[in-house]
């Protein structure tokens, strides 16, 4: 587009072009776009935890940080399309994260993309098993909440993951409702009632990647 300052600034649609006094010729102006839902994440009070994994396992949220740690070979590359993820081999890798934010509402999520499966399912998030999604399950990609001691609730979804590239998953546990959720690709793709609530009880390490014990054939191998 071309013209004077102001069908410059009317095309920019709210942007502001203000060259210095008496400017004659081109100019080129470079303009990034960003996503409103990022921006609202950004400034989400609420938001405990959020790891970009742009060269580093910190934690972006607003508010008091809570910052990863690499385990094992776990690294950081540029995926086509993502921008930088975090890189994890299925052998050991993972992030460990100091300190469970225990809430009655709970919502775990993000992007990944499974590159295999080697044994009975992939963990992509657990909060020391309190809450967690696990890939690939049995029953395909699942949410799941431990309601008691040794007490598990599954959410599960029938869709399998390995192989089939980037997926984007959400689960929501809502307490407050009696209601959990699991969301993949922006679709809701299974949700049920429940009047239980979250055991809390002695949990310490949120994870990615991995379970919280050492059980080498549930670790993530792909890119999160």
């Amino acid at each position: 587009f071309g013209g004077s300052v102001a069908a410059v600034n009317a095309a920019l649609d709210g942007m502001a072009f203000s060259p210095p006094p008496e400017y004659s010729g081109g100019a080129t102006l470079a303009i990034t776009a960003r996503d409103a839902i990022v921006i609202a994440l950004e400034r989400d009070a609420s938001l405990a935890g959020r790891y970009t994994f742009e060269g580093s396992a910190a934690d972006v949220a607003p508010g008091v940080p809570q910052d990863g740690s690499l385990l094992g070979n776990a690294s950081f590359a540029a995926a086509t399309g993502h921008g930088a993820v975090l890189v994890l081999d299925g052998d050991g890798d993972a992030v460990q994260v100091a300190g469970v934010v225990g809430t009655a509402n709970v919502t775990i999520g993000g992007w990944v993309n499974l590159s295999v499966l080697a044994g009975g399912r992939s963990e992509f998030i657990s909060l020391d098993d309190r809450v967690h999604i696990a890939l690939d399950d049995i029953a395909g990609v699942k949410g799941s909440v431990q309601v008691g001691p040794g007490q598990w609730l599954d959410l599960n979804s029938g869709q399998s993951f390995a192989g089939t590239g980037w997926h984007h998953v959400m689960y929501v546990y809502d307490d407050a409702a009696d209601r959990h959720s699991l969301y993949i690709d922006g679709q809701l793709a299974a949700t049920a009632t429940t009047p239980a609530s979250i055991d809390w009880a002695g949990a310490t390490t949120p994870w990615i990647g991995r379970h919280p014990t050492n059980t080498p054939l549930w670790d993530f191998e792909g890119q999160i």
